[in-house]
């Protein structure tokens, strides 16, 4: 079986992740794969407005999908970049959508709607990674339901050399991502705790127009290394998100269970069956900045809740959101479209085995 990924890199790590091969080092042996990326195509790639490389590398992938079995996409741009090159090139190799997420619908207008709805119809299963995303997104693409499935975020535990030294001297907290995040309430709650230090990795659209208070280093554009660096060594981490119902950050929590950080996150739906509150995280409401504020000072000052939570975290990481549980799926899905079963073995062992 062969198979054509496509992945678009446009933010932050991109040094790290574009060695990335998803899970073909843990597939089965049979499976045949070739990885298509905006990185191919570094000039191209500098050209943001419009995103070109996107298009580039989504024309490259369908032209090779025409041979192929299937083709892998992730996020919501490189879906619909590649459903809608699909049809100009007539090529109809069945279409997965990893990790579909919409989490600027409602800013979009009736035109961009009504596009999403038409080239989408191509889309053979659609994967995201909470309940409200997969319940919620055949109404809005008018597409049926059995089309979308809510599987866990999974993903590699995240490492730091036991040799390595901490970027950044001192206690401090520390905040990263970009995608659906409310840096303003953190920013806000950080002025009212001038003493405390905060460290923030996000691109720089995520924070654009908010005034940066004293007590914040901000950093952009660093190597993946260094961003965990700087999560293994803080004292705790803080998740802001912008809304109750934003499909974000599911990869930053988990990779902060990983690597046993206590987190503190904004009360959401999306967290659902990844957080429970109290136990291996702690939560605020939307954009309350006198609760976040009271989380903050009760883990800088209660420092065995801080470990009891970070411990909780990563029971939660390495029981839940393995990789194995994303290579099992996958061969399920890989069964349904008519491949053979895949041979005996142990998943875990062979994950394992990656990322050695």
């Amino acid at each position: 079986m062969k198979i054509i990924h496509i992945q678009e890199y446009s933010g932050d790590y991109v040094e790290e992740i574009a060695r990335w091969r998803w899970i073909a080092d843990a597939a089965d042996p049979r499976l045949s794969w070739s990885f298509i990326s905006t990185t191919d195509t570094p000039r191209i790639n500098r050209i943001q407005k419009p995103y070109i490389a996107r298009y580039v590398a989504a024309m490259r992938a369908v032209w090779q999908a025409r041979r192929a079995d299937l083709i892998v996409t992730h996020g919501e741009r490189s879906a619909l970049s590649v459903a809608i090159c699909k049809r100009l090139l007539g090529c109809h190799t069945t279409h997965l959508a990893w990790a579909y997420t919409m989490p600027d619908y409602d800013d979009y207008g009736p035109l961009f709607r009504i596009l999403l709805r038409l080239a989408l119809r191509n889309v053979d299963r659609f994967i995201s990674f909470t309940n409200v995303e997969a319940q919620h997104y055949p109404q809005l693409l008018k597409l049926p339901q059995d089309r979308f499935r809510m599987v866990p975020w999974s993903v590699g535990k995240p490492t730091v050399p036991e040799d390595a030294k901490p970027l950044i001297e001192g206690e401090y907290i520390a905040a990263m991502g970009g995608e659906g995040r409310d840096y303003a309430t953190l920013f806000a709650a950080m002025r009212r705790l001038p003493d405390e230090k905060l460290v923030v990795v996000a691109s720089p659209k995520s924070i654009a127009g908010l005034e940066i208070p004293d007590n914040v280093e901000l950093l952009s554009n660093i190597p993946y290394a260094e961003a965990l660096n700087i999560a293994r060594y803080s004292s705790f981490m803080v998740l802001p998100l912008r809304s109750a119902t934003v499909p974000c950050g599911h990869g930053s929590i988990i990779s902060q269970f990983y690597l046993e950080r206590a987190t503190i996150v904004t009360d959401s739906v999306a967290m659902e069956g990844y957080v429970q509150s109290g136990e291996n995280a702690l939560t605020y409401p939307v954009r309350d900045v006198d609760t976040l504020v009271e989380r903050i000072q009760l883990l800088l000052e209660d420092t065995a809740l801080r470990h009891r939570i970070a411990e909780a975290g990563a029971a939660f990481a390495n029981s839940q959101c393995t990789e194995s549980f994303t290579v099992d799926y996958f061969h399920e899905y890989l069964t349904e479209l008519g491949f053979p079963k895949r041979e005996a073995g142990n998943s875990e062992t062979r994950v394992a085995a990656t990322h050695q």
